[in-house]
């Protein structure tokens, strides 16, 4: 039975401060766990710098997975470094959504060390104004037989920037590792900036292994096609750019309701 825990840290006022917040999972053999790991500021004036820690172990079959919700106030900061160990056969799940925060970055180091597990790291970033939004993440296969997914998506408008760096390190001794990567940014003006930087490091040479990144504007005729049946400009475009990022948020609407509407 997976058992579903909320985590929740809160910052408020315009006087700057910092917090640094601390959560360790440790997930014992076979058990299954769902983490929701919400970052949020109590009011608009929120001025503070939250710099924050959190360790993942699962043990042997083990699974679990982890949220990480960032929705704090325009004036706010945040800085957090994720780190998991996945055992034998277990599987770890990394979701990422920013939406809020002046400028914050994520860091994320996931380390595949029993034959047999798994991870999957999916992000999504949405600035606007002159927002600064990062994700740096490592994956590291140093055992046979492993899997690995990643999928990231940006939404970038008004002067913001998104970074999305993203290594995957496959080991000599990482024999018949599966990894795929991909980065995709949708651009809504000519001021907004994307920085995406996929990369693999492959010493094995039984592997199997992708990456790519890709870069666009919304489809004038996506938006043509949308205003056909009945919709306003703006309307289009509005639905579009809801329907970007979907696949990644999945049943995040279940989760975490109040989050995924904010989004």
């Amino acid at each position: 039975e997976e058992l579903v825990v909320q985590v929740v840290f809160i910052s408020t006022g315009g006087v700057p401060a910092c917090t640094s917040p601390r959560v360790v999972i440790d997930a014992g053999r076979g058990r299954r766990l769902r983490v929701v790991e919400s970052h949020l500021s109590a009011d608009g004036d929120d001025a503070s710098l939250s710099n924050g820690v959190c360790r993942v172990v699962l043990a042997e079959g083990a699974k679990v997975e982890h949220e990480v919700l960032q929705q704090k106030a325009a004036g706010a900061r945040m800085v957090e470094s994720v780190t998991a160990e996945v055992g034998p056969r277990a599987e770890y799940q990394l979701r990422l959504v920013q939406s809020g925060a002046k400028s914050a970055r994520v860091n994320a180091a996931v380390a595949l060390l029993g034959e047999g597990s798994s991870c999957k790291v999916t992000g999504t970033m949405l600035a606007d104004s002159d927002q600064q939004l990062d994700f740096h993440s490592l994956i590291h296969h140093s055992v046979p037989g492993c899997k690995s997914e990643q999928q990231q998506k940006n939404v970038v408008a008004g002067s913001a920037e998104c970074i999305f760096k993203g290594s995957i390190r496959v080991d000599k001794e990482a024999q018949q590792t599966d990894s795929a990567q991909m980065c995709r940014t949708l651009l809504l003006n000519k001021k907004a900036k994307v920085k995406a930087m996929p990369s693999l490091q492959i010493q094995a040479d039984d592997v199997t292994c992708s990456h790519g990144a890709a870069v666009t504007e919304l489809d004038e005729d996506e938006v043509f096609y949308m205003r056909s049946r009945g919709l306003d400009p703006g309307q289009a475009k509005r639905l579009l750019l809801v329907a970007f990022p979907q696949d990644l948020l999945g049943d995040m609407g279940a989760s975490a309701p109040k989050a995924h509407r904010r989004v």
